[in-house]
């Protein structure tokens, strides 16, 4: 097998990488919805989400008042105000946008300093504010907080290890470019301290080698037994591609155009067991701002009589991607390739895992699923992105199927 050729960088240039590629990973996350994984009740004390433009990626502490229907809570703010700003402002706001008030630091920072580019909150403006270590001056941690573009420095005081409430649990997210243990750089490694305490550390696009066995004689990058160290970068590529889909799945649509009655467009689902699929449907009107109602082509009411209508979001909407039967026909499917596959009426969203005869088998990272294809139901995967289709980068022809 021939070496893995490495790219060598400067520090400048290696920061400003290290910068781009965190800060899409906390876009991705900030744009996300929290997942909906236990049932609060009136008087616990939760963190909300804002899902407002200019607010993304911030969180603000409240108390439930009531539930107020399905997947919604009435909320009243610790620190928010109303307008007048004679009482605590009261808001109702979706389940997925709520999640418990992350567990006290105060052990956990004792005992690990900031790092450069470990994803932080910072305390500001009333509520906690996503973002990640871009320097240090003196005492002060310089904070660069992509979903905004502001890079501030802040006392240690202000400042936690960002958290995120995933399967029912509070995990730590801290860069991989913040933490120099081995250990921490294999993709989704954890981390115990202590029986209840679990970090977790990701990693977007590691330039790391690969050491399969830490315990072995053989200098790391090299094996007996090579196919080891093939399946083990293959697991991790799979791993990577998982988390990327994810981020894409769960992150809105940019808004980059203004749709018209009668205009052909697909709406990507919100719905919890239906995120990273697309359904086709037409604009009936534009209901208020960022919001429109769509006539769906393949979906019907309860009783089948007509097709559905609903009122979605500007955000889950985008144009049609463009006609790929000329791209298909010069393009076979490879292996770890992002492709769209059109099932149970919409189209959804995973990577090729494998091929067996004439099918494909598609991995979805949302569900877990892996199923075969015949190669006319899929698509290769495109993103709606600064006004135009983009192809998402696919993988070498070292993982041809054909």
């Amino acid at each position: 097998m021939a070496p893995i050729r490495v790219t060598e960088y400067n520090f400048e240039q290696r920061h400003q990488l290290r910068m781009v590629m965190i800060s899409k990973a906390i876009k991705s996350i900030a744009f996300k919805k929290q997942q909906i994984t236990k049932e609060f009740k009136k008087g616990d004390e939760v963190e909300v989400a804002s899902q407002e433009y200019g607010f993304i990626g911030s969180y603000y502490k409240a108390t439930i008042v009531s539930s107020t229907g399905l997947y919604h809570y009435r909320v009243n703010y610790n620190t928010l105000l109303t307008d007048d700003k004679s009482a605590p402002l009261e808001e109702v706001v979706t389940a997925a946008e709520v999640r418990p008030v992350p567990p006290d630091q105060h052990e956990i920072i004792s005992e690990n300093y900031f790092r450069l580019y470990d994803m932080v909150d910072v305390y500001a403006n009333d509520g906690w504010w996503f973002g990640f270590i871009s320097g240090k001056v003196g005492q002060e941690y310089y904070v660069y907080f992509p979903t905004t573009g502001d890079n501030i420095a802040y006392p240690s005081d202000v400042l936690r290890f960002h958290q995120e409430w995933s399967n029912a649990m509070q995990l730590i997210n801290r860069s991989l470019y913040g933490n120099s243990s081995l250990a921490a750089k294999l993709i989704g490694t954890s981390i115990l301290k202590g029986p209840n305490h679990r970090v977790i550390v990701f990693a977007e696009h590691p330039d790391i080698s690969v050491n399969h066995d830490e315990r072995s004689s053989t200098p790391a990058g090299r094996s007996n037994k090579p196919w080891m160290a093939v399946i083990h970068a293959l697991k991790i590529i799979q791993a990577i591609i998982s988390k990327a889909i994810k981020s894409i799945a769960f992150k809105k649509q940019q808004i980059t155009r203004e749709f018209r009655k009668g205009d052909e467009v697909e709406v990507a689902s919100q719905e919890y067991g239906f995120i990273g699929s697309y359904y086709k449907a037409t604009i009936v009107s534009s209901t208020g701002l960022y919001h429109y109602r769509v006539n769906y082509n393949t979906l019907l009411t309860d009783d089948e009589s007509a097709p559905l209508e609903d009122v979605v979001t500007a955000a889950e909407v985008r144009p049609v991607p463009p006609d790929q039967r000329e791209i298909m026909a010069e393009n076979n499917f490879r292996l770890y390739d992002m492709v769209d596959v059109f099932a149970n009426d919409g189209w959804w969203f995973g990577f090729i895992s494998g091929k067996v005869g004439q099918e494909y088998y598609v991995y979805f990272p949302t569900t877990g699923d892996n199923i075969a294809y015949p190669s006319q139901v899929l698509r290769f995967h495109q993103e709606w992105s600064n006004g135009k289709w983009i192809f998402l980068p696919r993988q070498g022809r070292i993982f041809d199927l054909h």
